[in-house]
C-alpha cells in the first residue's frame, strides 16, 4: 500500500490544493520544467503539459503516480 509522505499529506490537507497546482509547485520547487520531468518519466513533454493542465483524459493513471513521485523526489511511505 503506497501513501504520500506526512509532509505531502499535510500540504494537501492544509491547502486543499488541486493536484494540478501541487504538480506545478513540485516542478518549480525542484528547479525543473515540464520537459525535464517528461524526460525523467520517459514520456512525451506533451503528456506532462496535459497533466499540468489536467485535461480530463490526461490525469495520470494511479499506476503512474509512484513514478511521478519518484521523478519529483516526493517520498512515498
Amino acid at each position: 500500500d503506497l501513501s504520500l509522505s506526512h509532509d505531502a499529506e499535510k500540504a494537501m490537507a492544509m491547502t486543499e490544493t488541486p493536484m494540478r497546482d501541487l504538480l506545478l509547485r513540485y516542478i518549480d520547487m525542484r528547479g525543473m520544467n515540464q520537459s525535464t520531468l517528461a524526460e525523467r518519466l520517459g514520456v512525451n513533454p506533451s503528456s506532462v503539459n496535459a497533466y499540468c493542465r489536467l485535461r480530463r483524459r490526461a490525469i495520470p493513471e494511479p499506476d503512474r503516480l509512484p513514478a511521478l513521485a519518484d521523478a519529483l523526489d516526493i517520498p512515498i511511505e
